[in-house]
């Protein structure tokens, strides 16, 4: 009896044993099982914040490609590229910015767009090559953070002379670049220590006749032809010379494009004796000739037809654009701050003389054939018709890119309207004595020159006090009567201290200095009265003396007048009156080709934090 509990027990035991073995290998089960299940979402959150963060990327170079200045200019949020998607968790996005604040707040390296041609250190201390873009995204998904880096390289026109069509040379051609930052001057021949190399392409088909240099040239840097070459002995190329190559695209604009028609306080030109003079926007309605030079101060002629300047040449700022022909001769006068466009449908023709040559700075583009003799030129070449031809005897050409981008400003500056003051007000029957100098805003008015551009920026920036918005300020653009909600405060944001505001006589420079003088004086005011001041009227009078402070209504207007005058002008029948602009960038244009840009440098790195 006793050896059969004996057995009982011992089964028991071992029934106990297997159990908790059993209950063991469940939990170890369950647990790896969990396990496997957050690592799974682990990586898929992994998975999920890099594809944001390529996302993030993606758009940048989007914007890149649309807008070559891309983070360079504009508020913090005009800088940063944020994605967000509706099926991934609440709270996960990627960004990407080029404002360094932001930058450290989202715990991104800041990316970085440089435009000049040497390299620069960027966010995490990355060398930016020139003409480059440092692209930093991060991407969020709960606790799951990618980083993905690029760099994409943008380059500037990469031609002095680029042709569709032949490119010949009797004898005097010189092909180089200027080094960056070296002043020159067109009245002689650049020193041979400032050149380096600068690179000529025809995309010509004929042959052996694609490119006929023949006589004594030198070309600085390559010489490219999508055919073949002819070369005499006595010409130079100190870079590589490329046959056969493949074709490069050039930039495509048409003269119709710069049509000045219904531009406010355009001018109608007719040929006639003596220099002209162009100032805003001209237009001659058929062929015209000029006797002795035209001289651009900061205006566009554009002449529907053909244009000859019979002599005097061309000097100043500005640009003249032709539905057919220009014919220019002389030599004009070569001045450093001289800077001009020539664009024409038909051929263009520039012809110095051997006794002294014409020079000009600025770019030349045609979309029929291009004829230089005996010219210094400081700009681009560019003929871009379906086989535009291009023929030089005598001509030095050296590439400045900085002289292929004519941008002609406001010729005049907005004006504070006279009629402005600050708002009269009163507290409990005591007035607010205010006096404001409205000079004292013209006199800087410069300072509120808007660093954005664009259709639905004005020229000049005025950000005042608006209780409609939810940050306090608001800003009027051009064509809406609707104030628009805006950041602030910043240099921008107009109050008493943009207009040397006084109070009683006191210069108040802050809403806390114009609250303790309003106050300060009603109070007595008041006092003397025999009046007892209450808590609730010392309120009233700080609040009333906070809004003649911060202008709402003043600033309103002139933040009105300044969108209005980038509308169209104070008084759009008097062209002195009537801002002018005009801009144009062959390398701009030849930017917007997706083959120019090229990735430099790709990688991707992803941080899981616990929690």
């Amino acid at each position: 009896m006793l050896s059969q509990r004996r057995k009982l027990g011992a089964s028991l035991a071992t029934v106990m044993m297997v159990v908790a073995m059993m209950m063991t290998l469940a939990f170890t089960v369950v647990a790896i099982a969990f396990n496997h299940l957050n690592l799974s979402f682990k990586n898929s959150n992994n998975s999920k914040a890099k594809h944001l963060a390529e996302a993030t990327l993606a758009r940048a170079v989007d914007s890149i490609y649309k807008d070559q200045d891309f983070g360079r200019f504009g508020t913090a949020s005009e800088k940063t590229v944020r994605v967000s998607l509706d099926s991934l968790p609440a709270g996960s996005e990627g960004v990407l910015t080029f404002d360094e604040s932001t930058a450290t707040a989202e715990g991104v390296p800041v990316s970085t767009n440089n435009r000049t041609e040497g390299s620069v250190y960027g966010g995490g201390n990355r060398l930016v090559p020139g003409e480059s873009f440092h692209l930093v995204a991060k991407g969020k998904v709960k606790n799951s953070f990618c980083t993905v880096e690029a760099i994409i390289t943008v380059p500037k026109f990469p031609f002095s002379v680029a042709a569709e069509g032949q490119i010949k040379s009797t004898g005097g051609l010189v092909v180089a670049s200027v080094r960056s930052n070296v002043q020159y001057d067109l009245n002689y021949p650049i020193h041979e220590d400032d050149l380096q190399p600068g690179h000529l392409v025809s995309n010509s088909k004929a042959g052996d006749s694609a490119v006929v240099l023949s006589g004594e040239n030198k070309i600085y840097g390559d010489l490219q032809s999508s055919s073949g070459v002819t070369i005499e002995n006595d010409t130079s190329v100190l870079g590589e010379i490329r046959t056969d190559a493949q074709k490069e695209v050039l930039p495509q604009t048409r003269a119709s494009d710069y049509d000045p028609e219904g531009k406010p306080g355009m001018q109608t030109v007719n040929s006639g004796a003596g220099k002209l003079e162009i100032q805003g926007y001209n237009k001659s309605y058929g062929d015209l000739t000029v006797d002795n030079g035209v001289y651009l101060d900061g205006g566009v002629l554009y002449v529907d037809g053909d244009l000859t300047v019979s002599a005097g040449g061309v000097s100043g700022r500005g640009a003249l654009v032709s539905t057919g022909n220009i014919t220019i001769f002389g030599d004009g006068e070569a001045k450093s701050d001289n800077q001009a466009a020539i664009v024409a449908d038909g051929n263009i023709s520039l012809q110095g003389s051997s006794a002294e040559k014409a020079s000009f700075a600025g770019l030349i583009y045609t979309r029929g054939n291009l004829k230089a003799e005996y010219l210094r030129l400081a700009g681009v070449f560019v003929a871009a018709g379906d086989s535009s031809d291009v023929e030089f005897k005598d001509t030095e050409v050296y590439e400045d890119v900085s002289k292929a981008v004519i941008d002609i400003d406001s010729q005049v500056s907005f004006e504070i309207p006279t009629n402005i003051e600050p708002d009269a007000t009163t507290a409990y029957g005591y007035p607010i004595e205010v006096q404001a100098d409205m000079s004292q805003l013209q006199s800087n008015i410069e300072n509120y020159r808007n660093p954005n551009t664009g259709p639905s920026e004005p020229d000049y920036l005025f950000k005042f006090a608006y209780a409609g918005s939810s940050t306090g300020y608001g800003k009027m653009v051009p064509g809406n009567p609707i104030p628009q909600e805006t950041t602030g405060p910043d240099p921008f944001v107009i109050d008493g201290s943009s207009v040397g505001m006084k109070m009683f006589g006191q210069p108040v420079n802050s809403v806390a200095e114009a609250e303790s003088v309003a106050l300060a004086n009603i109070e007595a005011q008041m006092l003397a009265d025999g009046k007892t001041v209450t808590a609730v009227e010392r309120d009233t009078i700080k609040s009333e003396a906070r809004r003649v402070y911060l202008m709402s209504t003043p600033g309103y207007w002139i933040s009105k007048a300044a969108a209005d005058y980038t509308g169209g002008g104070s008084n759009p029948s008097d062209p002195s009156t009537t801002p002018f602009e005009f801009s144009l960038d062959l390398s701009e244009f030849y930017n917007k080709h997706s083959d120019r840009m090229q990735v430099l440098y790709w990688a991707d790195w992803t941080e899981l934090v616990d929690g």
